[in-house]
Parts: C-alpha cells; sequence; structure tokens
C-alpha cells in the first residue's frame, strides 16, 4: 500500500489531540499504523538495559551516571507512544527525552567526568547550543526531513572523540564510532520522506535502531570515563579545568 500524499501534511495544524502524518510508514491515524518505526524502539531500551548492567558491574560507578540509562528508556517509551498514538501530545513526550539525554550528558561528562570549571561546562553548552541554532536557521528544514536541530549532536560527539584522544584513546573511539553512527541515523531521518514512493515502509525505523547503538556507545563511553576518573587523576581535556581532586560520591 502506497501514500497519496507527502508526509507532514497535518503539522502545521497540530494541536494536543490531532493526529500527526510525518512518516511514510503512517499511511492511517490506527495505534499499529507505524509497527516497524514502533518496534524498532526496542533499541532504546536494549541500550539502557546494557548500560544498567554495565553500571552494575562497576565497583563504585558515579551516582549521576544512573541517569542516563533511565532517561534512554525514557527515549523509547516517548519514541513508541509518538509512533503508536502520532499526536502533538505524543511528539512532545517524543521530544523531551531526547533533548534531556543529550543535556544531560553533556553536563554529566565534561563536569563530573572530565572536570571541566564552569565556565568550561558553559562553553560547550554554548557551543552545543550554538551549532544547532545556526544549523536550524542557515539550513532547510525540508531538505532534510526536518534533521537540521540534530547536527550539533554530531558535532559534538566528534569534538569529544577527537578531543580525548590521546587522554582517553577507548572513549574517544566510542565517541568517533558514535558520531560515524549518528551521521548515518541522521541521514535515514532525512531521507524517509523523500524515498517513500520507493520505500513505502520508509527510513525512519533505521533511525531507532542507529540511535539505539549511538546510545550504548554514549553509556559506555561515560562509563569507561568514570572507570579511569576513579582510578586515577583525570589529565585535563582543556588547559585550566578543575584538578580531579575531589573525592567520589
Amino acid at each position: 500500500m502506497r501514500r497519496d500524499r507527502a508526509p507532514g501534511a497535518t503539522l502545521p495544524t497540530m494541536t494536543p489531540w490531532a493526529s500527526i502524518d510525518l512518516y511514510c510508514e503512517r499511511l492511517d491515524p490506527g495505534l499499529l499504523a507505524e509497527p516497524l518505526n514502533l518496534v524498532s524502539n526496542a533499541a532504546f531500551f536494549i541500550a539502557a538495559f546494557m548500560g544498567a548492567l554495565w553500571l552494575r558491574a562497576q565497583p563504585s560507578p558515579h551516582r549521576a551516571l544512573w541517569a542516563l540509562p533511565l532517561i534512554a528508556a525514557c527515549i523509547g517509551v516517548g519514541s513508541s507512544l509518538f509512533h503508536s498514538v502520532a499526536t502533538g501530545w505524543a511528539l512532545i513526550a517524543d521530544v523531551v527525552p531526547i533533548g534531556l539525554y543529550l543535556v544531560t550528558y553533556l553536563g554529566v561528562t565534561t563536569r563530573l567526568l572530565l572536570r571541566f570549571s564552569w565556565k568550561q561546562v558553559f562553553a560547550a553548552y554554548a557551543a552545543f547550543l550554538g551549532v544547532n541554532a545556526a544549523c536550524i536557521l542557515l539550513i532547510s528544514g525540508e531538505s532534510v526531513g526536518g534533521s537540521q536541530g540534530y547536527f550539533g549532536s554530531a558535532a559534538t560527539l566528534f569534538a569529544l572523540g577527537v578531543g580525548l584522544r590521546h587522554s582517553h584513546p577507548r572513549p574517544s573511539r566510542l565517541f568517533l564510532y558514535a558520531g560515524a553512527l549518528f551521521c548515518l541515523s541522521l541521514t535515514c531521518r532525512s531521507v524517509d520522506a523523500m524515498l517513500c514512493a520507493s520505500i513505502p515502509l520508509g527510513t525512519h525505523w533505521a533511525w531507532h535502531i542507529l540511535n539505539g547503538a549511538v546510545v550504548a556507545c554514549t553509556l559506555r563511553a561515560a562509563i569507561m570515563l568514570d572507570a579511569h576518573r576513579s582510578s586515577s587523576a583525570i589529565v585535563p581535556l582543556v588547559p585550566g579545568a578543575a584538578p580531579d581532586s575531589s573525592s567520589r560520591p
């Protein structure tokens, strides 16, 4: 069965209870109208479960790290809601956990694990938000399927990978892998609407699966950084970062 209209047609008149059609797979407002997009959210739950297992295996992980797999599971819940009921309120439930994971991860990594000073943490947030804002303003949403707001996340992953390549080579590689996977997942998200005619099921489901792998990589990298932090003082990523002399909670 093929659609006779472009996805996203109902978004401009979105209300909390209005049905939203954003992806190729959805052909009607039914709860199971996006089976692949719905089932593929299992990738987030698997990543969250693996993150929890990795944390349990650590002798004394930083308590703040437990928030990350919890939020990762919330991403799966929110996305599952949106790809089942597909309404305005469900879209909010979809995007809020993603934003929360990004903001929390950046703060936990820079301040708690890499011991950035507060000025450097604020600079990292400013750079992250600045790149995202620039992409949103300068790149047409139609040309990338509304994915321009995620470009800053890809840049952040590569920045962490490059910045940590000497002091923390193993987490560095994971960040670079995550960046490459995220670029691939962004491509799948961006071309979904463009390929409806040739791929009726779309490609958004691949965005979920690949992002589950991205989340798993970032969770593993954070746990590796925490293990290093617990065993020795970390060489600051940026000159002037606070020394790691405090006791662990």
